[in-house]
């Protein structure tokens, strides 16, 4: 299992029962702690639009919470089709366009008449969820598909109860 932008490897440690075979990420700091996390067997500093890996490479791969950063997600998503093997599983999440029009601060302003406030803090919040990719499913079907890969089952990200968890999370957390 290839593990596609596995920052600090805090998912696959708690996540799965035994390691990893590989998290690749480009961030340094988040890398050095995946390593000595236990949740894979090797962690590489890389993009993942130019892994170190040969074709088909990889049985399966997964990515949490990741693509929807990527400013170049076309290629990340052929560069992973490109080190799975034929058929293998692609199991990955990312918020869609849901996301930002169920934020509950923004929607607050909105229900009071502040719309230009419910705006800016979509956008501030957006911004500092560092998203580059809140797309509606066929967006990201477009793109799988041009990468090489057949979308089998999708649902929803977060529901927007967990979604507002997440969002006051920011600031607590």
């Amino acid at each position: 299992v290839l593990d596609v932008g596995c920052g600090d490897g805090h998912f696959a440690s708690v996540t799965f029962d035994q390691p990893l075979e590989v998290g690749i990420d480009p961030w340094a700091g988040p890398v050095c702690q995946a390593v000595s996390g236990g949740g894979y067997r090797s962690v590489i500093l890389g993009d993942g639009g130019e892994m170190p890996f040969s074709e088909g490479s990889f049985a399966s791969a997964v990515s949490n919470s990741v693509l929807e950063h990527i400013p170049h997600v076309e290629t990340v998503l052929e560069e992973t089709r490109r080190v799975l093997k034929p058929g293998a599983p692609f199991v990955f999440c990312v918020p869609n366009h849901n996301f930002l029009p169920s934020l509950s601060v923004s929607n607050a302003f909105d229900k009071v008449g502040l719309h230009p406030l419910g705006d800016a803090y979509r956008q501030f919040f957006n911004r500092i969820s560092r998203h580059q990719h809140c797309d509606p499913p066929e967006v990201w079907q477009r793109r799988l598909e041009e990468a090489g890969f057949r979308l089998e089952r999708w649902w929803h990200y977060f529901p927007p109860r967990a979604l507002q968890v997440v969002e006051w999370g920011h600031y607590f957390g």
